[in-house]
């Protein structure tokens, strides 16, 4: 019945705290009734009999204790009132601050009794507070060393492929587009500054005239008199079927950089390499007579970039005979484009546009759709073909009868023309842009196509070295005579003149 009770009495003590809508004056009645048997049992001591106000105290309310019990506690509490003192002289030292504990070493000694004394160490002459605990210094977090991120390879090289075959006459030709570079392969150099492309010490020939050149000329006749070629050094002027056209070393405005080197190679030719600053090798190939067969990049982990390759043309052509040779595999039988904008957007006046309208003559589309790509010797020498891209006249860039190279004065009005171009890079590092020389009609043919040759690649020299275009993008070809801007045989400024244009499009895989 006790323990009845007793387990009744703890389920009635939670609704006295309110956690029910019992009446509390039915639940104080009620314990009172439950509590009034224990007290009469003895199992209820006097501390849980109802206080003078008539409640009691539920909380502390406990079964009486056995006295067996409750000797052994009396015993347990005076062995620890003896121990008592000692623990108050000697507290424990893991309960002390770390910090304080040399200071409190030499009470307890004095505090410790003898009994408690073992062997003494020695302890080293040296002063007490030099053998204090220094406090542990928390270790200063190091961060891991940053691994710098490796460079960016080049994007993989392309593998050539064929070009695609002309579509029948029933359907319209689909338009060839020229795959160009992925961005971000190489940046192109800022006009800012020094250029990277700075001729080297004493690599730059003093200005000759053009009485100078016809003194150094070599001629000499070729297929039984059906060819003439005329020799000026590096350059060469053919004359064959009532055409005439010049032909220049495509590696000669590398010898002039700062760290170019030629070296030899199979078949006569040569390689002439240099390196640029950002680690890239470019690499001009040329067949013995300076006919460029093969202009491309090499990358520092050995990946070749290709931007002018001519090797497909130069064995379909079998050249190898002569420098002459070539006439009959270059010349095509094409129409001339219909040109449908307006003339001063199709042949710009680089005096009086804007960079803006630069850059998008520069940047623009063929005017007509191409049925191939083709070799940069047709692309030279193929007038048709050429114009189906637009192309900006430097008016501007005047040069006096017999003058070769642009004067000094007029070199700080290419800068604009160097902006540009480089605009143009930064989205396709791989560009070709052509620079063309042409004459009044003044003169002799011969004498008006070295001039013309001569004065374009003086111009793509300025550019380069003074302006920081890279040279592997630009090439070079004079014309002379051949195509008047004002029909006059007489001396005329606007005959002579410059041109750029874009030919990348005209180009594929050869």
């Amino acid at each position: 019945m006790v323990e009845a009770t007793l387990h009744f009495w703890s389920h009635i003590r939670r609704p006295y705290n309110g956690t029910t809508a019992m009446n509390r004056r039915h639940v104080k009645a009620l314990q009172f009734a439950m509590t009034l048997p224990l007290i009469m049992a003895g199992t209820v001591r006097a501390a849980d009999q109802p206080t003078p106000t008539g409640r009691f105290d539920l909380a502390q309310a406990q079964p009486a204790e056995d006295p067996a019990v409750r000797k052994r506690r009396e015993e347990e509490q005076k062995r620890r009132q003896q121990q008592q003192p000692q623990q108050q002289q000697r507290p424990p030292q893991q309960q002390q601050p770390q910090q304080q504990r040399p200071a409190q070493q030499a009470p307890q000694q004095q505090q410790r009794p003898a009994s408690q004394e073992g062997p003494r160490r020695e302890r080293p002459s040296q002063p007490p507070q030099q053998q204090q605990v220094q406090p542990q210094v928390p270790k200063q977090f190091v961060p891991p060393p940053v691994r710098q991120a490796a460079p960016p390879l080049p994007p993989p090289v392309a593998t050539p492929r064929a070009a695609p075959a002309p579509a029948p006459s029933a359907q319209p030709a689909t338009p060839f587009i020229r795959p160009s570079s992925p961005e971000g392969q190489r940046a192109a150099p800022s006009t800012g500054g020094p250029s990277p492309f700075a001729r080297s010490q004493g690599g730059s020939p003093p200005p000759v005239r053009l009485d100078q050149v016809q003194r150094s000329r070599e001629t000499r006749i070729e297929a039984g008199g059906r060819r003439t070629v005329v020799q000026e050094n590096n350059r060469f002027i053919i004359r064959q079927d009532n055409r005439v056209f010049v032909r220049h070393d495509e590696a000669d405005r590398f010898r002039r950089l700062q760290n170019a080197r030629t070296v030899s190679i199979s078949g006569g030719g040569s390689q002439t390499f240099h390196t640029r600053p950002d680690g890239f090798r470019v690499i001009t190939e040329t067949d013995r007579n300076g006919g460029l067969v093969r202009r491309y990049r090499r990358g520092p982990d050995g990946r070749e970039f290709n931007i002018i390759d001519n090797r497909r043309f130069w064995r379909n052509a079998a050249i190898g005979v002569g420098v002459g040779a070539v006439t009959a595999a270059i010349i095509l039988n094409l129409r001339r484009p219909v040109v449908t904008i307006p003339r001063h957007a199709y042949i710009v006046d680089y005096a009086r546009a804007s960079d803006d309208d630069l850059y998008e003559t520069l940047n623009a589309p063929p005017v007509e759709n191409l049925d191939r790509a083709y070799s940069l010797e047709e692309v030279r020498y193929n007038l048709p073909l050429r114009e189906r891209m637009r192309s900006i006249d430097l008016d501007d860039i005047t040069f006096g009868s017999g003058d070769i190279d642009v004067s000094p004065d007029q070199h700080r009005k290419l800068e604009r023309l160097a902006r540009v171009i480089e605009r143009v890079l930064r989205s396709n590092p791989d560009e070709v842009f052509l620079i063309e020389g042409h004459t009044d009609a003044v003169g002799d043919d011969v004498d008006n196509l070295s001039l013309s040759d001569r004065r374009a690649q003086s111009v793509a020299q300025i550019l380069s070295e003074e302006f920081g275009v890279p040279p592997e993008n630009l090439v070079t070809q004079g014309y002379g005579e051949q195509f008047l801007k004002i029909d006059s045989r007489e001396p005329e400024r606007l005959n002579r003149r410059v041109t750029v244009r874009r030919v990348t499009p005209l180009l594929g895989d050869q």
